[in-house]
């Protein structure tokens, strides 16, 4: 992945991870661990593209 598409998925998870009523629907419908589980798999691909872009931008 290039630089720009790095970013533009990062927003879109950091977007997802701070939308609650995502994460109620998400909780009514696979229920609260996995709604859970689905955040820390955010946290830590958002992290993983912070390291990605980093290296890329030679910072």
């Amino acid at each position: 992945m290039n630089l720009e598409e790095l970013v533009t998925t990062r927003n879109k998870y950091q977007r997802k991870l701070e939308d609650k009523n995502a994460y109620r629907e998400l909780c009514e419908t696979v229920g609260k661990n996995n709604a859970t589980a689905n955040r820390e798999w955010l946290r830590r691909k958002i992290k993983d593209l912070d390291r990605q872009i980093e290296e890329l931008s030679g910072l």
